[in-house]
Protein backbone atom coordinates (compact mmCIF):
# COMPACT_ATOMS: atom_id res chain seq x y z
CA UNK A 1 0.00 0.00 0.00
CA UNK A 2 0.99 3.55 -0.32
CA UNK A 3 1.63 6.05 1.98
CA UNK A 4 -0.80 8.90 2.31
CA UNK A 5 -0.74 12.18 2.93
CA UNK A 6 2.73 12.71 2.32
CA UNK A 7 4.62 14.89 0.15
CA UNK A 8 7.94 13.87 -1.26
CA UNK A 9 10.48 16.18 -2.59
CA UNK A 10 12.79 15.47 -4.60
CA UNK A 11 16.61 14.04 -3.60
CA UNK A 12 18.66 16.02 -5.97
CA UNK A 13 22.16 14.33 -4.72
CA UNK A 14 23.45 17.28 -4.38
CA UNK A 15 26.68 16.19 -2.82
CA UNK A 16 28.20 19.70 -3.41
CA UNK A 17 26.32 20.73 -0.25
CA UNK A 18 28.47 18.15 1.74
CA UNK A 19 31.81 19.16 0.09
CA UNK A 20 31.05 23.03 1.01
CA UNK A 21 30.50 21.51 4.68
CA UNK A 22 33.71 19.66 4.05
CA UNK A 23 36.02 22.57 3.21
CA UNK A 24 34.92 24.49 5.94
CA UNK A 25 37.15 22.41 7.72
CA UNK A 26 39.14 25.09 9.68
CA UNK A 27 37.84 23.78 13.33
CA UNK A 28 38.29 20.22 12.19
CA UNK A 29 35.05 19.18 11.74
CA UNK A 30 34.04 17.53 8.41
CA UNK A 31 30.20 18.45 8.54
CA UNK A 32 29.69 21.35 10.72
CA UNK A 33 27.66 19.16 13.03
CA UNK A 34 29.38 20.31 16.03
CA UNK A 35 31.45 17.09 16.63
CA UNK A 36 35.39 16.42 15.80
CA UNK A 37 36.36 13.11 13.31
CA UNK A 38 35.77 10.17 15.59
CA UNK A 39 33.45 11.50 17.99
CA UNK A 40 30.19 11.84 16.59
CA UNK A 41 27.62 9.20 17.43
CA UNK A 42 26.37 8.86 14.09
CA UNK A 43 28.01 5.39 12.74
CA UNK A 44 28.97 3.01 9.61
CA UNK A 45 30.57 -0.37 9.50
CA UNK A 46 34.65 -0.40 8.92
CA UNK A 47 33.80 -2.69 5.76
CA UNK A 48 32.44 0.94 4.34
CA UNK A 49 36.12 2.45 5.94
CA UNK A 50 38.41 -0.34 4.29
CA UNK A 51 36.30 -0.19 0.97
CA UNK A 52 36.96 3.47 0.76
CA UNK A 53 40.59 3.15 1.51
CA UNK A 54 41.33 0.69 -1.40
CA UNK A 55 39.41 2.86 -4.08
CA UNK A 56 41.72 5.61 -3.13
CA UNK A 57 44.56 3.35 -2.88
CA UNK A 58 43.72 2.15 -6.94
CA UNK A 59 41.96 5.03 -8.18
CA UNK A 60 43.18 7.95 -6.86
CA UNK A 61 45.72 9.62 -8.03
CA UNK A 62 48.71 9.79 -5.20
CA UNK A 63 46.41 7.49 -3.01
CA UNK A 64 45.84 7.68 0.27
CA UNK A 65 49.17 10.00 0.83
CA UNK A 66 47.15 12.67 -1.70
CA UNK A 67 44.32 11.90 -0.24
CA UNK A 68 45.62 12.96 3.05
CA UNK A 69 47.56 15.50 2.21
CA UNK A 70 44.13 17.34 0.91
CA UNK A 71 42.51 17.51 4.45
CA UNK A 72 42.83 20.61 5.84
CA UNK A 73 43.34 19.80 9.58
CA UNK A 74 45.53 17.45 11.96
CA UNK A 75 42.06 16.04 13.18
CA UNK A 76 40.96 14.83 9.90
CA UNK A 77 44.47 12.68 9.38
CA UNK A 78 44.81 11.93 12.55
CA UNK A 79 41.43 9.84 12.05
CA UNK A 80 42.12 8.16 8.67
CA UNK A 81 45.27 7.05 9.70
CA UNK A 82 44.33 4.27 12.41
CA UNK A 83 43.74 0.80 11.39
CA UNK A 84 40.30 0.61 10.31
CA UNK A 85 38.20 -3.25 11.20
CA UNK A 86 35.41 -4.56 9.18
CA UNK A 87 33.06 -5.20 12.01
CA UNK A 88 33.80 -2.42 13.90
CA UNK A 89 31.72 0.84 13.47
CA UNK A 90 33.34 4.11 13.12
CA UNK A 91 32.32 7.95 12.62
CA UNK A 92 30.52 8.25 9.31
CA UNK A 93 31.29 12.01 8.98
CA UNK A 94 34.61 11.63 8.02
CA UNK A 95 34.09 9.00 5.28
CA UNK A 96 31.71 11.58 3.79
CA UNK A 97 33.89 14.31 3.78
CA UNK A 98 37.18 12.40 1.93
CA UNK A 99 34.51 11.53 -0.40
CA UNK A 100 34.09 15.35 -1.58
CA UNK A 101 38.32 15.70 -1.29
CA UNK A 102 38.51 12.58 -3.37
CA UNK A 103 36.19 13.88 -5.99
CA UNK A 104 38.07 16.88 -5.98
CA UNK A 105 41.90 15.11 -6.42
CA UNK A 106 39.97 13.03 -9.54
CA UNK A 107 38.70 16.10 -11.45
CA UNK A 108 35.01 14.78 -10.37
CA UNK A 109 31.34 15.63 -9.18
CA UNK A 110 30.56 14.41 -6.25
CA UNK A 111 27.99 12.59 -7.23
CA UNK A 112 29.92 10.70 -10.01
CA UNK A 113 32.28 10.11 -7.66
CA UNK A 114 30.13 8.26 -5.47
CA UNK A 115 28.60 6.60 -7.59
CA UNK A 116 31.54 4.82 -9.33
CA UNK A 117 33.21 4.26 -5.80
CA UNK A 118 29.62 2.46 -4.52
CA UNK A 119 29.94 0.85 -7.47
CA UNK A 120 32.68 -0.90 -6.90
CA UNK A 121 32.06 -1.19 -3.54
CA UNK A 122 29.02 -3.55 -4.50
CA UNK A 123 30.42 -5.59 -6.79
CA UNK A 124 32.98 -6.00 -4.18
CA UNK A 125 30.34 -6.96 -1.87
CA UNK A 126 28.22 -9.39 -4.23
CA UNK A 127 31.16 -11.42 -5.39
CA UNK A 128 31.37 -15.45 -5.82
CA UNK A 129 28.93 -17.47 -4.35
CA UNK A 130 26.99 -14.52 -3.10
CA UNK A 131 26.60 -13.52 -6.92
CA UNK A 132 25.27 -17.13 -7.34
CA UNK A 133 23.21 -17.40 -4.34
CA UNK A 134 21.37 -13.82 -5.80
CA UNK A 135 20.18 -15.51 -8.41
CA UNK A 136 18.62 -18.03 -6.78
CA UNK A 137 15.99 -15.71 -4.64
CA UNK A 138 13.03 -14.18 -6.56
CA UNK A 139 13.77 -10.54 -7.63
CA UNK A 140 10.81 -8.79 -5.12
CA UNK A 141 12.13 -10.81 -2.16
CA UNK A 142 15.42 -9.61 -2.24
CA UNK A 143 14.39 -5.81 -3.19
CA UNK A 144 12.44 -5.99 -0.29
CA UNK A 145 15.45 -7.39 2.47
CA UNK A 146 18.16 -5.69 0.78
CA UNK A 147 17.45 -2.10 2.18
CA UNK A 148 16.98 -4.02 5.75
CA UNK A 149 20.26 -5.38 5.09
CA UNK A 150 21.66 -1.98 4.48
CA UNK A 151 20.48 -0.18 7.16
CA UNK A 152 22.60 -2.64 9.45
CA UNK A 153 25.68 -1.30 8.01
CA UNK A 154 24.66 1.80 10.35
CA UNK A 155 24.18 2.51 13.84
CA UNK A 156 21.37 5.35 13.70
CA UNK A 157 17.78 4.68 12.65
CA UNK A 158 15.32 2.03 11.53
CA UNK A 159 14.67 0.81 7.92
CA UNK A 160 11.50 -0.37 6.74
CA UNK A 161 10.11 -1.93 3.47
CA UNK A 162 6.80 -2.59 1.63
CA UNK A 163 5.64 -3.46 -2.14
CA UNK A 164 4.03 -0.39 -3.70
CA UNK A 165 3.05 -2.60 -6.28
CA UNK A 166 4.57 -5.35 -8.43
CA UNK A 167 8.02 -4.38 -9.49
CA UNK A 168 8.21 -1.26 -7.56
CA UNK A 169 9.50 -1.48 -3.86
CA UNK A 170 9.85 1.32 -1.28
CA UNK A 171 12.05 1.42 1.70
CA UNK A 172 12.21 4.11 4.41
CA UNK A 173 14.84 4.94 6.73
CA UNK A 174 14.71 7.32 9.44
CA UNK A 175 16.67 9.44 11.53
CA UNK A 176 19.53 10.73 9.18
CA UNK A 177 20.82 13.14 9.58
CA UNK A 178 20.01 16.24 6.96
CA UNK A 179 23.66 16.69 6.77
CA UNK A 180 24.12 13.12 5.53
CA UNK A 181 21.24 13.10 3.16
CA UNK A 182 23.07 13.76 -0.30
CA UNK A 183 25.76 10.82 0.08
CA UNK A 184 23.01 8.33 1.84
CA UNK A 185 20.52 9.27 -1.01
CA UNK A 186 23.64 8.73 -3.64
CA UNK A 187 24.69 5.44 -2.34
CA UNK A 188 21.74 3.60 -1.14
CA UNK A 189 20.60 3.91 -4.67
CA UNK A 190 23.36 3.29 -6.10
CA UNK A 191 24.00 0.07 -4.21
CA UNK A 192 20.57 -1.14 -4.54
CA UNK A 193 20.34 -0.88 -8.04
CA UNK A 194 23.59 -2.86 -8.60
CA UNK A 195 22.92 -5.49 -6.46
CA UNK A 196 19.30 -6.12 -7.94
CA UNK A 197 21.53 -6.45 -11.50
CA UNK A 198 23.86 -8.75 -10.45
CA UNK A 199 21.43 -11.07 -9.20
CA UNK A 200 19.62 -11.41 -12.37
CA UNK A 201 16.61 -8.39 -12.28
CA UNK A 202 16.27 -6.17 -15.59
CA UNK A 203 15.22 -2.66 -16.05
CA UNK A 204 16.79 -1.43 -12.81
CA UNK A 205 16.28 2.07 -11.82
CA UNK A 206 16.11 4.17 -8.17
CA UNK A 207 14.65 7.18 -7.32
CA UNK A 208 15.58 8.52 -3.77
CA UNK A 209 13.46 11.46 -1.99
CA UNK A 210 13.93 13.19 1.43
CA UNK A 211 11.03 13.79 4.19
CA UNK A 212 12.06 16.25 7.34
CA UNK A 213 11.74 14.74 10.42
CA UNK A 214 10.53 16.53 13.70
CA UNK A 215 13.14 14.71 15.63
CA UNK A 216 16.46 15.40 16.17
CA UNK A 217 18.91 12.86 17.61
CA UNK A 218 21.75 14.86 20.06
CA UNK A 219 20.62 18.21 18.87
CA UNK A 220 21.19 17.23 15.00
CA UNK A 221 18.35 17.53 12.92
CA UNK A 222 17.24 14.85 10.64
CA UNK A 223 15.33 13.50 8.33
CA UNK A 224 13.72 10.33 6.59
CA UNK A 225 15.34 9.51 3.25
CA UNK A 226 13.12 7.06 1.11
CA UNK A 227 13.90 4.71 -1.41
CA UNK A 228 11.81 3.71 -4.32
CA UNK A 229 13.49 0.14 -6.03
CA UNK A 230 12.32 -0.20 -9.07
CA UNK A 231 12.74 -3.54 -11.94
CA UNK A 232 11.17 -6.07 -13.82
CA UNK A 233 9.55 -8.53 -11.57
CA UNK A 234 10.24 -11.14 -13.97
CA UNK A 235 7.59 -14.76 -14.36
CA UNK A 236 9.95 -16.29 -11.36
CA UNK A 237 7.56 -13.18 -8.82
CA UNK A 238 4.38 -14.33 -11.24
CA UNK A 239 5.19 -17.97 -10.19
CA UNK A 240 5.96 -17.03 -6.46
CA UNK A 241 3.18 -14.27 -6.53
CA UNK A 242 0.38 -17.38 -8.06
CA UNK A 243 1.71 -20.12 -5.12
CA UNK A 244 1.35 -17.49 -2.81
CA UNK A 245 -2.05 -16.86 -3.45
Amino acid sequence: MRHRGQQRGPCHNRVAAVADHASDDTRGDPLGLGFLPGESPFEIKGVAYLGHMEYVRDNVPGGVDAMLAEFETDAMRDFFAQRFLASRRYDIAPLIAAGATCADLLGLENAEFLKRRTQAQAHADVGGIYRFLLKLISSRLLAKRLPLFLGQYFNFGTTTTEIVRRGTVRAHFTGVPQAFVPWFCAVMGTYAEVVMQLSGATQVASNTSALPSDTAATGVRTCTVVLDLIFDSGRDDAESEGCSG
